[in-house]
């Protein structure tokens, strides 16, 4: 096996899929409260996702309340959750977890990315789920 440097694998990532999915998905404001964002990117994931040999499918949340300072309790609206379901049959499963959420609402300043240096990107969700 032939053994690559750190900058030898940033490299080839750079050429790869991955980087443009990374850079595509983080432009998508998905704010936790931004229901908008949040199906666009439901529907850029599930797309992502349908080329995977399995079943696909986007379901409503069971409603949630919120309690205001007040004690007032109120809806609270969440985007859809994405269920990725490969091989479901099979002897062996894995269960993965995430969020496509992201903390930055659409009126907070942290909306753009950028290269800190040739192999650092930094902006909403790049170092997070939207990896």
């Amino acid at each position: 096996m032939t053994e690559m440097t750190e900058a030898a694998i940033l490299e080839r990532v750079r050429d790869e899929p991955m980087l443009e999915h990374t850079r595509t998905w983080a432009a998508i404001n998905s704010g936790t409260r931004n229901l908008a964002g949040l199906k666009t990117m439901a529907a850029t994931l599930a797309d992502a996702f349908s080329a995977l040999p399995g079943e696909v499918a986007l379901i409503d949340p069971a409603p949630a309340t919120s309690v205001a300072l007040d004690g007032n309790i109120s809806a609270l609206d969440h985007g859809r959750h994405l269920v990725v379901r490969v091989r479901p049959d099979a002897p062996v499963r894995m269960l993965f977890t995430g969020h496509m959420d992201t903390v930055y609402p659409v009126d907070h300043p942290f909306q753009e990315q950028t290269f800190l240096d040739p192999y650092t990107l930094n902006g909403p969700g790049v170092a997070d789920m939207k990896v």
